[in-house]
């Protein structure tokens, strides 16, 4: 691989960025694909599962989520930023597809990869984002990740709205869509830059005879535990406020209320 790269001028920052935070839209698309498919099973095109069937599904994605960001910094660390955030692609392709096939474990079994994919996407998305940003840029850019993950939860509903409601059928036409989309990403790769902060084997090797050395300058996690609790706090606020019960089945909840048309 060639040495980190750096952005020779603002456009091409911008670039970057915004195909960095393609893989956020994509994450956005993942949280509310099966919503879009199921709450009104009386459609032309829609999924046929249950509310049972569907909170497992869903369970699913977010368990793996959550589990494949814990460990996110393995292959960030190993392959780098960039080419991680690529290959994270490969995932929402092979989950993707498995939804395109009407049974439920295999769909279940799909959006657990999509679930890995979301995870490691959610971590390396924002981390390749501060480490290109100038300081003077790192504000406006790190919004892009969020603006771009409920932009796309949108995009699946303008997606899913045709197929479910015109077309025989059409949940997997919107699926097979929907697992389409990593490829743009792929085909725009050239605009991803590298992390300035990620160092190549060599070079880690090298830098970590200095770090071992000034270990005791670093501080703790203790030290931290301010900084690390109002972080973790307000992490948790969103989720906690119960926002995602709309994501995963606000049509449902619209039909239930008697709003489905």
């Amino acid at each position: 691989m060639a040495a980190a790269e750096a952005p020779k001028d603002t456009s091409e920052l911008w670039n970057s960025v915004f195909v960095i935070a393609y893989s956020s839209l994509l994450v956005g698309c993942a949280l509310a694909q099966l919503n879009a498919l199921t709450g009104d099973a009386s459609a032309t095109g829609a999924l046929a599962l249950t509310t049972t069937e569907v909170s497992v599904c869903t369970a699913a994605l977010y368990c793996a989520a959550g589990v494949s960001s814990i460990w996110a910094n393995v292959p960030l660390d190993r392959y780098g930023r960039k080419q991680t955030l690529l290959r994270v692609n490969a995932c929402f392709v092979a989950g993707g597809a498995c939804t395109c096939f009407n049974s439920f474990l295999v769909i279940a079994a799909g959006r657990s990869i999509i679930g890995v994919a979301c995870g490691i996407a959610l971590v390396a998305v924002p981390t390749l984002l501060a480490e290109i940003a100038p300081p003077e840029e790192r504000g406006s850019m790190g919004v892009i990740h969020l603006l771009c993950i409920n932009g796309g939860v949108c995009l699946a509903a303008i997606i899913a709205y045709p197929f479910v409601m015109y077309v025989d059928g059409g949940w997997r036409w919107a699926n097979l869509t929907f697992s389409l989309m990593p490829c743009v990403q792929l085909a725009l790769h050239g605009y991803v830059l590298e992390s300035p902060l990620w160092k190549q084997p060599a070079e880690r090797d090298e830098a970590a005879v200095t770090e071992a050395e000034d270990d005791d300058l670093k501080p703790s996690w203790w030290d931290l535990r301010e900084p690390l609790a109002v972080g973790a706090t307000l992490a948790a606020l969103q989720p906690l406020t119960g926002i995602n019960i709309f994501t995963s089945y606000s049509t449902a909840i619209y039909k239930i209320a008697g709003l489905g048309d």
